[in-house]
């Protein structure tokens, strides 16, 4: 992480938006506010989505697989940014529903603005999720004045946004399309054929992990959405672009990052489509059984009853508190005699610290990320104190003091 730090400045090693959004609960004393206000607001617009793409019935059941998902209650407790970005991408997809039936200009707008927003929390996944939509709208609509007009309206600020964060990365890294954190966000075409291969392979991990989790470890989520299209006997536009979303968001990851093969959180900014889609399809099988010959009562009845005790098996594990290991890692260094030091952290517990530091790192014990050679650098920034590399295991965890 080169460009976190220069002679005077500090940065965030992330795309500004959602640090800028977490500034009013910052201001007001209560920071911690911000997600579960976005997560009820998001709750809300997955019902509105699903009423107007396919009525009440699927609107009501997505809206509850949602607010019981064991994904979507993990991305909440995880205060990411992505909870940010599955707003922004939903209100954007709200506004961008309204033009197809009404005739108001401030609903492309919104749409634009929604999704700017959005991409300046998570660029890759904004773009990923919102192409599919975008295109459809490019070429699959009849091309009338009123309509292109609609469609620059909402490219507008979207196109801004990219603009605004490319001049951030490039004051921040040196290149407009690095960001903080070094990763690259366009690579050329030969460099990405390896990264291809374990990028997909990793993408595969990630669907496996979405379909255990997506609603309880007892039913195979991906059965009910990639099997809705097939039941319902019917071509339907929206499965196919909330599918396509899915899809590009996948293939992007896997093309430009050439990550490690655990669960990432930007699949949680495609949770709420992945509800819908879900809703969708557990409403329609019954209808597809009832036409095989089965009842169709009797099938809905052993749905409800399959479901609720999938989302019951996992809740538990959702809610429970985290392992005595990792629980409170601040309890665990004050119990330790820890006094005026810088705690280093392996990216798996940098969580668990970061929520220690106040914004002015003043505090006694500041916790920062293990970045090897680069950790003799905050040595200038706290002097005088004492540094530690924290190394957990089952018991609770070892500060092990770091001579520089």
């Amino acid at each position: 992480f080169p460009f976190l730090s220069d002679e005077s400045t500090w940065y965030c090693q992330l795309p500004p938006g959602y640090s800028l959004l977490l500034l009013p609960g910052l201001f007001l004393g209560v920071p911690w506010l911000i997600a579960p206000l976005l997560a009820v607001s998001t709750l809300l617009l997955v019902h509105r989505i699903g009423e107007r793409l396919y009525g009440r019935s699927i609107a009501g059941l997505s809206a509850f697989l949602l607010a019981l998902s064991p994904l979507y209650l993990q991305s909440l407790m995880a205060q990411t940014r992505y909870i940010a970005t599955a707003f922004f991408l939903c209100l954007g997809l709200y506004f961008y529903l309204g033009p197809l039936q009404r005739q108001e200009m401030l609903f492309p707008l919104g749409a634009g603005l929604s999704w700017a927003l959005s991409y300046l929390s998570a660029p890759l996944v904004t773009l990923s999720v919102v192409s599919p939509w975008l295109l459809y709208l490019a070429f699959f609509q009849k091309a009338t004045e009123r309509r292109i007009l609609k469609g620059l309206i909402c490219l507008l600020p979207l196109a801004g946004a990219i603009l605004a964060l490319a001049l951030y990365n490039k004051h921040l890294a040196g290149q407009f399309f690095v960001f903080g954190y070094n990763s690259a966000f366009l690579m050329q075409f030969q460099q990405a054929i390896q990264p291809l291969k374990a990028g997909l392979a990793h993408s595969s991990y990630r669907l496996g992990q979405v379909n255990q989790r997506l609603i309880g470890p007892w039913l195979p989520a991906f059965f009910f959405i990639c099997g809705a299209p097939c039941w319902s006997g019917e071509k339907n536009r929206h499965d196919l672009l909330l599918s396509a979303s899915l899809f590009t968001l996948l293939l992007s990851y896997a093309i430009f990052f050439d990550n490690a093969p655990g669960f990432n959180n930007f699949l949680l900014a495609a949770t709420p489509l992945l509800a819908i889609l879900g809703a969708r399809g557990l409403l329609v099988l019954p209808e597809y059984l009832a036409g095989l010959g089965f009842c169709r009562k009797r099938g809905s009845a052993l749905l409800t009853v399959a479901l609720l005790l999938s989302l019951g098996a996992a809740l538990p594990a959702c809610l429970a508190p985290p392992e005595e290991g990792r629980l409170n890692l601040n309890r665990q260094a004050r119990r330790r005699g820890l006094k005026k030091a810088v705690v280093f952290l392996e990216p798996a517990d940098y969580g668990q610290g970061f929520v220690n530091n106040s914004p002015a790192l003043d505090t006694d014990i500041v916790y920062a990320r293990n970045l090897g050679r680069y950790n003799r650098k905050l040595q200038e920034e706290f002097p005088g104190r004492k540094y530690y590399l924290y190394q957990p295991h089952p018991g609770g965890g070892e500060f092990v003091e770091l001579k520089f």
